[in-house]
């Protein structure tokens, strides 16, 4: 039996959660790929998200929690009104050593557009 692929994700709002979770299930079933998806935040805005990712982090590397390093961390983020490289780099800054091999970054601009590692949409 293949290895079930941990991954958590940690949202800005409910749309991105409405939205990611079907899309990462998708992308799974097209890569015949078992997956295990926990939404770790996904309410009260940006700021809200990139405190709780931090925390989250840090609790995971200290050992302190029952919950195991995952697989793969999505993290959503709207550019809004800022500039797309700014909002990216925001959330790069956030991400510690422990964590740099595993994060994907869905930071969606008022054109939509996404970045995942090798990949631009």
């Amino acid at each position: 039996m293949s290895k079930v692929l941990r991954i958590d994700l940690f949202a800005e709002d409910r749309a991105h959660e409405e939205f990611l979770k079907p899309l990462i299930q998708r992308l799974a079933r097209e890569e015949k790929c078992e997956i295990r998806l926990a939404v770790r935040s996904a309410r009260g805005g940006h700021g809200r998200a990139i405190e709780e990712f931090k925390a989250y982090q840090r609790i995971i590397s200290a050992g302190h929690s029952e919950l195991q390093r995952p697989d793969v961390v999505c993290v959503a983020i709207d550019a809004n009104c800022h500039r797309w490289t700014d909002r990216r780099e925001e959330i790069a800054r956030a991400v510690t050593e422990d964590f740099k091999d595993r994060v994907i970054l869905a930071c969606p601009d008022r054109l939509c557009a996404c970045s995942w590692p090798g990949v631009s949409l």
